[in-house]
């Protein structure tokens, strides 16, 4: 019964269903009438002695440029569930094709650059909560409460006051104290999945900076590895991270098992700069071609940036752009940043302006892991 009032209330059209050949073999579509499908269904349903109902998408089929459906295009929703739906399919796909691409020698497996790009999510912006948004809203909660609670003692001393609407006013409360336990909650999820942030419309974006005057947006980062013969994409990832720096080795790396070569040479911007995934490609044999940043002293003179520094092996010491030498003072051996610093020459040196805003004297902080690299 339920499936007949769904065949002529919702699916009235006689697509979409499958029937036995002898139940159609004598029904036609009357011509020239109206609402011809009806007529076939009624027909169809009289003649069928079972009836059963699927939830389910069972075909697909071809749309073609000259049929009358030739304009249907699937929507947003549809598109993002299939690829949802078949991530590991998709991925095999596109490996297959690169090495199908590969062996047509369409690949140098010689050099590649390596480069990411932020894409926003399709995610709204008031559904993603952060703990410092949650701070913020909580704060302008509890705000509102104590105005309203203030409102009704300001409305209760004074007689002569217009009598304020108290019911709305406590209804208002409600939803307020109603909005702080929603907000207990979501910060409870993130504890839970240990997040900083979260997102009710998609669950992986987080917050990603969109460039030096772009601001920031929810997000990912798509880290790409292009061959250089044809342009041709190689590997590729899809992160939430704001920065490119830590990507060098891994990106490197999984190119460099899909070539099966012994060496490879890999091109990236300074952003991707990072000792330690430098010294891991040189383990794996992987020659890089990174850009170095500069670090600025604050001053703005290139001339006393921290790489000008040199350290001494020989001594544990950093000799500065004057040739004067700066001294480990951190005494502590598990001090995660080592200290250097020389305060009798810095503070009668005539360059200490160009070198430092500080009121004492230069200290150069060396961080732990640095260290460690540096050795």
């Amino acid at each position: 019964e339920d499936a007949v009032t769904y065949f002529m209330e919702q699916a009235v059209a006689v697509m979409g269903k499958l029937y036995r050949a002898d139940i159609l073999q004598d029904i036609r579509f009357p011509v020239g009438r109206k609402a011809e499908e009806y007529i076939v269904q009624l027909a169809a349903l009289k003649k069928a002695k079972i009836i059963a109902f699927c939830n389910r998408n069972l075909y697909d089929y071809l749309v073609r440029n000259d049929s009358d459906s030739h304009d249907i295009k699937p929507k947003y929703r549809v598109i993002a569930d299939f690829r949802k739906d078949n991530i590991d399919a998709l991925e095999s796909i596109f490996k297959s094709f690169v090495n199908y691409c590969i062996n047509l020698g369409l690949y140098s497996r010689e050099l590649v650059a390596l480069d990411g790009t932020k894409l926003e999510a399709s995610a709204s912006k008031r559904k993603h909560y952060s703990r410092n948004k949650l701070i913020k809203m909580r704060e302008i909660a509890n705000s509102k409460i104590k105005e309203y609670l203030h409102e009704i003692e300001v409305s209760d001393r004074l007689e002569n006051q217009k009598e304020l609407d108290k019911e709305l006013i406590n209804i208002e409360i409600d939803n307020l104290k109603e909005k702080l336990k929603y907000y207990d909650e979501l910060e409870k999820n993130m504890d839970e999945a240990d997040v900083n942030e979260i997102n009710l419309t998609d669950n992986d974006a987080r917050t990603v900076k969109f460039g030096a005057h772009q601001g920031t947006d929810v997000g990912y980062n798509v880290q790409a590895v292009v061959d250089c013969k044809n342009k041709l994409i190689t590997t590729f990832e899809v992160n939430n991270l704001s920065q490119d720096q830590g990507q060098l080795y891994t990106m490197s790396k999984k190119a460099k098992d899909i070539y099966k070569v012994k060496t490879l040479e890999v091109l990236a911007d300074k952003g991707y700069f990072d000792s330690n995934d430098i010294h891991q490609c040189e383990r794996e044999e992987i020659i890089t071609y990174v850009s170095k940043p500069c670090y600025s002293n604050g001053i703005g003179d290139s001339r006393y940036f921290s790489e000008k520094f040199k350290y001494d092996n020989k001594t544990d010491t950093y000799i500065c752009p004057e040739g004067n030498r700066l001294y480990l003072i951190t005494r502590k051996k598990d001090s995660k940043i080592k200290e250097y610093n020389n305060s009798e020459v810095c503070n009668r040196c005539s360059n200490k302006s160009k070198c430092t805003k500080a009121k004492g004297n230069k200290r150069l902080h060396v961080s732990k892991d640095f260290v460690k690299k540096r050795n």
